[in-house]
């Protein structure tokens, strides 16, 4: 009995486990698989490039190197002008040219394929005279 159990722990204290950090910051443990894609947005000829990448022994994540995404999306969002929140494919915001009278407005409208807001106003309201 004495000597399975030491065997036991000699095999045990010599396998070692390896951590690996995958794209996003998460720990994973050898053997973790995860599947990544090469670009976070679907790119104009509408495919995405997965890869299944495990966590080895050495702590490197294996499979191909440039899939780093954890998702790959159909389009590309745009960020808000006043909240720094994203907005979605045809989303729109009106703007002012300027705070104070005359109030010119612009509609402005995300382009999920370029990720660009139209226009360029930055004002949120516009006080009309009195």
């Amino acid at each position: 009995m004495y000597m399975k159990t030491l065997l036991l722990i000699l095999l045990s204290s010599s396998l070692s486990f390896a951590e690996c950090l995958s794209p996003d910051g998460a720990i994973m443990q050898t053997g973790d698989t995860l599947i990544l894609f090469t670009t976070e947005y679907k790119p104009t000829d509408n495919s995405c490039i997965d890869s299944l990448r495990e966590c080895k022994e050495n702590g490197k994540l294996s499979g191909n190197s440039a899939a780093i995404y954890t998702q790959c999306l159909d389009e590309k969002t745009c960020e808000h002008p006043f909240s720094s929140e994203p907005m979605n494919d045809q989303q729109s915001v009106v703007t002012y040219l300027t705070p104070d009278a005359p109030c010119t407005k612009e509609t402005r409208v995300c382009d999920g394929k370029t990720g660009i807001l139209s226009g360029s106003f930055l004002n949120d309201i516009c006080r009309e005279k009195k």
